[in-house]
């Protein structure tokens, strides 16, 4: 089964056709700590991510196990390489620090584009009036 990243406007993603870039970039997936055993990490890892849940506008939490974020939202320092295959494995209690978050200017521009589109809707509206 393929590993996508949760992390806001992340697209890695560990399938078939993007294990090539995954290996020359040094991509790797690590699963989020299980809420059954390290409770306040599980929570401190979603709370870092931000992410807005759409359903209930309120603060997204993983509802399955199987989430993961990718390497990239983690220091260079919070990795450890070992064992027999050069394992690159999190320290523990590590926390994801490194994300591209929306930028406030860009939700701006969007509402503006929706004005504009719903604007233009309405003046064809009034034209087909008059006709």
């Amino acid at each position: 089964m393929p590993h996508t990243c949760s992390a806001p406007n992340c697209k890695n993603r560990d399938s078939p056709e993007n294990k090539l870039k995954s290996r020359e970039e040094k991509i790797t997936f690590h699963i989020f700590p299980k809420k059954e055993k390290h409770f306040s990490q599980w929570k401190r890892w979603a709370d870092s991510l931000k992410r807005i849940d759409k359903k209930t506008g309120k603060r997204w939490y993983p509802t399955t196990p199987f989430v993961y974020l990718c390497s990239q939202h983690f220091a260079a320092a919070d990795f450890e390489v070992g064992g027999p295959y050069s394992t690159r494995r999190l320290r523990p209690n590590t926390l994801p620090t490194i994300f591209n978050f929306p930028d406030e200017g860009n939700k701006s521009s969007r509402k503006l584009r929706v004005m504009r589109a719903s604007s233009r809707e309405i003046g064809r509206a009034s034209c087909r009036e008059r006709v």
